[in-house]
């Protein structure tokens, strides 16, 4: 049960603490997420400030000072426990050798800048196939609720996968896949399979079967090395490492393979599979150059990088923190114009081919999520408030009856309740969904007048559990569910409507000591209790004219971190309400629409009908 005692109060030092870390809202929530993604990344590619980067490009739709100090103080305490738990810097999954010992670097750049480009033009454009080739699979795939296919399809695909590398590795022999080991390699690293001779390894199988962290450090490092045994080389082998026939067949298998998996009951992951396609893929192109142009300065390990960022690049449409990423990464600072040059050219190419990364995919797909991109859609721009918005509101009175509120809660989806003046719909304040079930469920009952029915020297001491428990809210679990009233019959639903009607008795019950609370015969028990929101209310609501533009108002919720926004008239008075759902409805039926939320909202025209009836409360 919750401390009737106001913690400022309490004078503990340990009381105080716990009291400045706890989330007190959505927004805390939203922050604690962007720190997680922001350490998860960073602890894992051992890049910080590329963790906090990407948290703020890709994981974010709101971003303040106070979340970019959370996620680089995250993000560097994730990379200095993983360094002392593994005893070594060099850490992550891009931390190999270095590579890049070459004294003209500069000038290697500027020889080979047609050819990476078109490098990174052709692995972006091997990332857009990705994105598209994994939402067709996504449409063959068993439903994610029918749970016995997905186990079959994900043991099935498993099976196949493995039989299929294990064909081709064989087959590999008859295209001279069976090489010399290279001297360079590790003792543990390679494998003979189906090769004749002894000492020589199947280059396909170990590219198939070998440690993931390990066959990209070899990719990378190929072609560092002289070579001792250049006589006995077959014609499609470069330089000791791998044949390219075994890179073509590679790069497009592993394509197609991590298409299939990333939608798995158990996912085969996203950044190491694209790095691998990516790097076998740039290996491959600076191999065939660098037989087509001996004299020429073609260094393979650039094109591999180039290649692993470029489809990276067009796969999850990153641009600075994938930069930031690779090169901390990688350690490979002198190649920083190589990888802006991936980053730039796959982005270009893939967003012409398939316009949304991977992530946005999923969400358009998942068809719940009312997600707003960080830029408005050109329509906006040559729309105001009023044609987006919401127009059948819900409001309250500042002193409102406990009847009208239990049929809002159960039902409307609402999460926030403009409150008007008495006589007219001037905008006086916000309430909360979740400050009402508070009051409720606090039995804070007053009569018409706002007065509350406790005893006078109990107001203070209530007031401060009210505010109290509206700040720790969404910390609650099982009883408090933000939408339970409005959801199905459920166990949390009876348990909130059967403490909230036994206060309401309990409250009915002893309103004979108020002789002036008495209402009409056949008048609603609810209708004589009353809740006052002045002291609870946000008094200051942020609002807009509905003249306004509707490019305003998507600025407004993605810089600020709005759930709903109200829109007034010339006289302050509330007219409409503007939600995540509404700015997403409004922004069209372009071709990268693909969920059914705009679904009812478009007509023949494509252009957005004006939605009265809206759903106001259903936002993400």
């Amino acid at each position: 049960k919750f401390d009737m005692r106001s913690p400022s109060k309490s004078g503990n030092t340990h009381d105080h603490f716990c009291e400045q870390i706890k989330l007190q809202n959505d927004a805390d929530h939203r922050e604690i997420i962007s720190a997680g993604a922001a350490a998860g990344l960073a602890a894992a590619f051992g890049s910080p400030i590329g963790g906090v980067m990407f948290s703020w490009e890709e994981a974010s739709s709101f971003w303040s000072r106070k979340v970019t100090w959370r996620c680089f103080l995250c993000t560097a305490i994730a990379v200095l426990t993983l360094a002392l738990m593994r005893g070594t810097a060099n850490i992550g999954l891009l931390s190999f050798p270095d590579f890049s010992n070459h004294p003209e670097m500069h000038i290697e750049f500027l020889m080979n800048f047609p050819f990476l480009t078109v490098t990174a033009m052709a692995s972006g454009l091997l990332g857009a196939f990705f994105n598209s080739l994994r939402q067709k699979f996504g449409k063959l795939r068993p439903s994610s609720s029918s749970h016995l296919y997905r186990i079959l399809e994900l043991l099935l695909a498993t099976a196949a996968g493995i039989l299929l590398m294990y064909v081709l590795a064989y087959l590999a022999g008859f295209w001279g896949g069976c090489i010399e080991k290279p001297k360079s390699w590790p003792e543990d690293f390679g494998s003979r399979f189906a090769c004749p001779k002894e000492g020589q390894i199947n280059d396909l199988y170990t590219l198939f079967f070998s440690n993931p962290d390990h066959v990209i450090d070899r990719i990378f490092g190929a072609g560092a090395e002289t070579c001792d045994n250049a006589e006995h080389m077959g014609a499609l082998q470069f330089r000791c490492t791998f044949t390219l026939a075994s890179l073509c067949v590679h790069c497009l298998t592993y394509l197609i393979f991590m298409s299939y998996a990333a939608g798995l009951a158990i996912p085969g992951g996203l950044f190491m599979p694209c790095i691998m396609v990516g790097a076998s893929f740039g290996l491959l192109v600076g191999a065939i150059l660098s037989k087509l142009l001996p004299h020429w300065h073609i260094v393979p390990s650039m094109y591999a990088l180039v290649g692993g960022t470029a489809v990276l690049g067009g796969v999850f449409r990153a641009s600075i923190s994938l930069v930031v990423i690779v090169v901390e990464g990688t350690r490979q600072i002198n190649y920083i114009f190589q990888v802006i040059l991936a980053v730039v050219m796959s982005n270009w190419v893939a967003h012409n081919i398939h316009s949304e990364g991977v992530y946005e995919s999923d969400l358009e797909k998942n068809g719940t999520v009312s997600f707003l991109r960080s830029e408005p859609s050109k329509v906006l721009h040559v729309m105001t408030a009023e044609q987006i918005m919401s127009q059948s509101v819900a409001t309250v009175h500042e002193v409102e009856s406990v009847d009208r509120l239990l049929h809002l809660l159960k039902y409307t989806r609402h999460n926030g309740f403009p409150v008007i003046s008495k006589d007219t719909q001037r905008l006086e304040g916000l309430i909360l969904r979740s400050q009402i079930i508070v009051m409720l469920h606090r039995r804070a009952f007053c009569d018409r007048r706002g007065k509350l029915l406790v005893a006078e020297e109990e107001t203070t001491e209530l007031q401060n559990a009210l505010e109290h428990e509206m700040q720790t809210f969404h910390q609650r679990q099982g009883l408090w569910q933000r939408h339970a009233w409005s959801a199905k019959e459920s166990l949390q639903r009876l348990e909130i409507e059967g403490e909230i009607m036994n206060g309401i008795n309990e409250s009915l019950r002893s309103l004979a000591d108020y002789p002036e609370m008495s209402g009409p015969a056949g008048e609603p028990p609810g209708a004589r209790l009353f809740l006052n929101f002045g002291p609870y209310m946000n008094q200051v609501p942020l609002s807009v004219r509905k003249e306004c533009s509707a490019a305003r108002a998507h600025s407004l919720f993605t810089a600020m971190g709005l759930r709903h926004l109200c829109v007034v008239n010339a006289d302050n008075n509330v007219v409409g309400v503007i939600t995540r759902k509404d700015l997403d409805h409004a922004s069209g039926s372009g071709w990268w629409r693909q969920n059914r939320l705009n679904a009812d909202s478009i007509n023949n025209s494509g252009m957005p009908l004006l939605q009265s009836n809206a759903n106001l409360g259903e936002i993400v």
